[in-house]
């Protein structure tokens, strides 16, 4: 089980090593846009006192 593990981690490090050696692409996606009409904080926890 230790050599799949071993495998699967070693397949996940080619892949990444391959990605970063690619780079940036030329196009990059759009932003994400916000919408101000939502409250996008998160919520606060409450005392407890």
């Amino acid at each position: 089980m230790n050599d799949t593990i071993n495998n699967n981690s070693q397949f996940d490090l080619d892949i990444f090593q391959q990605s970063i050696k690619q780079g940036i692409p030329e196009s990059l996606p759009d932003p994400y846009v916000y919408d101000n009409s939502v409250n996008h904080a998160p919520k606060r926890k409450k005392n407890s006192q």
